[in-house]
């Protein structure tokens, strides 16, 4: 009988202990971990301020028809970070998506206050650990966008030596379906120092693609118009190239003042918006005669920033930038009087997409249509007739054209 008390007793402690050590190694698990991503909205991004998804700084959501989402500004570090399955986030060291470095990628320097290895960290999946290689500034910014969808994001203006180095992300605009935008009062001027520093401009896209990975955006689907303060154009990239880095100063650029990018690529508004429902057609009525069904009526898909989709304020007609106005481009501003190359003066008015001139000094009239920045006119007048093919080479912040060349060699200005 003692034999079998004492041997209750010792299974029951060995029981005890291993209830303890369960129990201990639950209360040492993280609040969070990877393994809990399936629960997260493919479309959120939550960030936190600690390791292992502790400490909560915020969470964002990408709504349809969204191209990326932008937080300007992080009054906090992340450490971790939660991504639903269908974005991708990139995290800037400084606000405004800017990267003031001291160091280079190749050489980088290490201070108490900033360690950098690469100008912006891009994130493709959840990490309970953002690397210590990588330590944003306060505030910092981050971008939000599809990985499902292989799109261009924007441009990366870059500018410095081993010793400063400076970067700026251009992005195109939020929404998808808007397909151009200017940067005005650009000035890009990093460096103080009395030497000019190199100065080079890299396509970023979307999707899975990006800076320092296996693929690259398509340089076709892009198209960059800088202007210099001199006046000067430059557009890149060649057609049919395949670079999605230049050296501007190859380009004769070594300030800008404007910046305007298109997106020229293949685009399916409905990509970026949610699946549809259709509804079935009715079937026939069983008392009486057999009749055909009525057919079916699909469901007209909701643009976000529509009153039916609740999500007012998702594409704002004007936005600002840390370094100039940005301007989401639908058609350009071309009314109003123009001088030329050749001493005439052109009163234009315009309606939408297609304008009219008249010259003040005969009585020529033309008729022209405009896409994006090219214009088709055709004229008569008493000094004859003929038709031409035009450029709007300079634009003011407020999407207003500030010139034009023609392809006879006649330049319009205001």
């Amino acid at each position: 009988m003692e034999k079998r008390r004492h041997l209750c007793f010792r299974t029951f402690l060995v029981i005890l202990v291993m209830l303890c050590c369960a129990f201990a190694e639950a209360q040492a698990q993280p609040e969070r971990t990877i393994t809990v991503q399936g629960e997260a909205d493919p479309y959120t991004v939550t960030l936190y301020s600690t390791e292992n998804y502790k400490n909560p700084i915020g969470t964002w959501k990408l709504a349809p028809g969204m191209r990326m989402l932008k937080i300007p500004q992080l009054d906090k570090i992340p450490r971790s970070i939660l991504l639903g399955a269908n974005v991708s986030a990139i995290i800037f060291p400084n606000s405004h998506f800017a990267s003031n470095l001291f160091g280079s990628a190749a050489q980088p320097v290490t201070t108490s206050t900033v360690t950098y290895l690469i100008p912006y960290w891009r994130l493709k999946g959840s990490a309970s650990y953002i690397s210590g290689k990588y330590e944003p500034r306060i505030p910092c910014s981050l971008i939000i966008h599809r990985k499902d969808i292989d799109d261009v994001l924007g441009v990366y203006l870059q500018s410095g030596t081993n010793f400063l180095v400076y970067g700026q992300f251009f992005p195109l605009p939020d929404s998808a379906k808007e397909m151009a935008v200017i940067y005005n009062k650009i000035l890009f001027e990093p460096s103080k120092a009395s030497f000019a520093p190199p100065l080079s401009l890299r396509l970023e896209s979307g999707g899975l693609g990006g800076w320092a990975s296996i693929s690259v955006p398509n340089p076709n689907n892009i198209a960059v118009t800088i202007t210099t303060p001199e006046g000067a154009t430059v557009k890149l990239p060649e057609p049919n190239s395949f670079i999605t880095e230049f050296d501007l100063a190859k380009y004769g650029v070594r300030k800008i003042s404007s910046l305007m990018i298109q997106y020229k690529g293949p685009f399916k508004e409905q990509d970026y918006l949610p699946v549809q429902a259709v509804r079935a057609p009715s079937a026939p009525d069983v008392v009486r005669a057999p009749a055909a069904p009525d057919p079916p009526k699909p469901s007209i898909p909701v643009i976000p920033g529509s009153q039916e989709a609740g999500m007012a304020g998702t594409e704002p007609a004007v936005q600002a930038s840390m370094s100039g106005q940005l301007k989401v481009m639908k058609v350009p501003d071309v009314s109003g009087q123009w001088g030329s190359s050749i001493g005439l003066v052109y009163e234009i008015a315009q309606t939408d997409d297609r304008f009219e001139w008249t010259v003040k000094s005969s009585n020529e009239l033309g008729k022209g249509t405009l896409k994006g920045t090219e214009l088709s006119v055709s004229w008569s007048g008493q000094q004859g007739s003929g038709s031409a093919q035009g450029k709007i080479t300079k634009m003011d912040g407020n999407g207003r054209a500030m010139q034009i060349n023609w392809d006879n060699g006649v330049r319009f200005n205001r």
